[in-house]
């Protein structure tokens, strides 16, 4: 392997750890965890999925920018990523997982912390440039 390779890879290891620690809550969490109502969708369990999606995104970014690549597209590529393993995430849970369940507002939960990270990053960075 040539050193080149290397950097990058250890610059995605936080991206990477992440991701597999969010793979195995959502494998070994256990039980039905879906809102008691319809309008009882700001509980803790959709503000954790934001959290956790929220730094999935930043330690994305943080690999993107390590590697070299530009920040608008790092933040696109991230907040795609971040997206798209939310959907995966989710979409596993119902079809391999025992005791887990497909839910829509969980998915909403991730991509509002996705967001909320990109534009936060997006207007620190555009704050800087003034």
């Amino acid at each position: 392997m040539n050193e080149s390779f290397l950097s990058k890879f250890k610059a995605f290891l936080p991206a990477i750890f992440w991701s597999l620690f969010i793979l195995l809550v959502s494998w070994n969490a256990g039980g039905l965890n879906l809102p008691p109502n319809l309008f009882d969708l700001v509980g803790t369990d959709k503000l954790a999925h934001a959290t956790v999606y929220f730094l999935l995104f930043w330690t994305i970014l943080y690999g993107l920018r390590k590697t070299g690549a530009d920040t608008p597209r790092a933040l696109i590529l991230s907040a795609l990523w971040c997206v798209f393993y939310g959907v995966l995430m989710e979409v596993l849970q119902y079809l391999y997982f025992p005791g887990r369940y497909f839910e829509f507002f969980d998915i909403v939960a991730n991509i509002i912390g996705v967001f909320s990270s990109f534009a936060i990053f997006y207007f620190r960075k555009k704050q800087k440039a003034l």
